[in-house]
C-alpha cells in the first residue's frame, strides 16, 4: 500500500499563501489569539474544529475587492490538500502546521508593513 504525503513544494505554496490571506485578516492580537485556537485544537486531534476555524475566517475575505479572488483559490488549494492527504494524521498535522506557520508570519510581515498599525478587521473566533 502506497502511504501518500504531502510534498514539500505544496507546504511552502500553503505557508506563503496562507501568510498572504491572513495578512488582510484581523489585527495582530486576533491573529494571535486564531493561532492559540488552531494549536489547541490540533493538539486535540479536533481536525474538524481547525478547518472550520481557517474556513471560517478565509470566508471573511471572500468578499474583499482586494483579496476576495485570491482567497477563494486558497480555499481551493487548501481543500485539494485536505482531500489527498487528510486519511493520515501526520499528514494532516503537517498541513495545519504549514497554516499556522502562515498565519503566524502573516502578523510579523503586517506590522512591519504598517509599522506598528493594524487592520480594522477582526479574525472571526467562534461564537
Amino acid at each position: 500500500m502506497e502511504i501518500w504525503t504531502p510534498k514539500i513544494g505544496e507546504l511552502g505554496k500553503l505557508r506563503k499563501e496562507t501568510k498572504e490571506i491572513f495578512s488582510k485578516i484581523g489585527t495582530e492580537k486576533s491573529r494571535q489569539r486564531l493561532v492559540y485556537e488552531l494549536l489547541n485544537s490540533l493538539k486535540s486531534r479536533d481536525w474538524n474544529r481547525f478547518k472550520f476555524l481557517v474556513v471560517k475566517n478565509v470566508n471573511s475575505v471572500v468578499t474583499n475587492e482586494e483579496i476576495g479572488s485570491k482567497a477563494k483559490e486558497y480555499s481551493d488549494f487548501l481543500g485539494n490538500l485536505l482531500d489527498k492527504y487528510e486519511t493520515e494524521e501526520e499528514n494532516f498535522e503537517k498541513i495545519a502546521y504549514a497554516v499556522i506557520i502562515g498565519i503566524i508570519a502573516a502578523g510579523e510581515e503586517k506590522v512591519i508593513m504598517d509599522e506598528g498599525r493594524e487592520s480594522k478587521s477582526e479574525v472571526v473566533e467562534d461564537e
